[in-house]
């Protein structure tokens, strides 16, 4: 009786798992976290982090803010 629950508790638990395997979800938490992990281990080495935040973070706020305010569509009619 105990070996069948046993046996039971795990078939279980590898479905639980098999399931979380392919839950978008958890990937994308995932990717975050290396991401983060991956800027505290830099900062803990001493790495300048400077370029990093004037290249994606600045960049990404003009890029968001150009194409808020002046989107390629406007830009490509002023030359005609």
């Amino acid at each position: 009786m105990i070996t069948r629950r046993i046996e039971s508790r795990k078939k279980r638990s590898k479905r639980r798992l098999e399931a979380r395997k392919h839950c978008s979800i958890r990937h994308v938490m995932n990717k975050q976290r290396q991401a983060v992990y991956a800027c505290g281990r830099n900062l803990l080495e001493g790495l300048d982090q400077k370029d990093l935040i004037l290249e994606d973070y600045v960049s990404g706020i003009l890029g968001d803010l150009i194409d808020q305010y002046a989107p390629l569509k406007e830009m490509s009619t002023i030359g005609t």
